[in-house]
């Protein structure tokens, strides 16, 4: 793995982590079940690629909970 493709994974694994922080403790009141982040993919093998050149992957986000799950924000790690 070379330094850039092991940068971005730092980068995903860091938006991933900001993704089930901001998740927690949106429940409306303490009887109702709160909202649950599920990720069912928890790695991404992004292979070989050029500096310069975007890169896009889409992360599926579950919610098993029975509360809306609000995601206020996504930032790069």
């Amino acid at each position: 793995m070379n330094r850039r493709s092991t940068f971005t994974t730092c980068i995903l694994v860091g938006m991933l982590l900001v993704l089930v922080l901001s998740s927690l403790g949106f429940g409306k009141d303490r009887n109702e079940r709160a909202p649950k982040f599920y990720l069912p993919k928890r790695s991404v093998r992004l292979g070989d690629f050029y500096e310069g050149v975007d890169i896009d992957h889409t992360f599926i986000v579950n919610n098993p909970g029975s509360a809306e799950l609000h995601i206020l924000g996504v930032r790069p790690g």
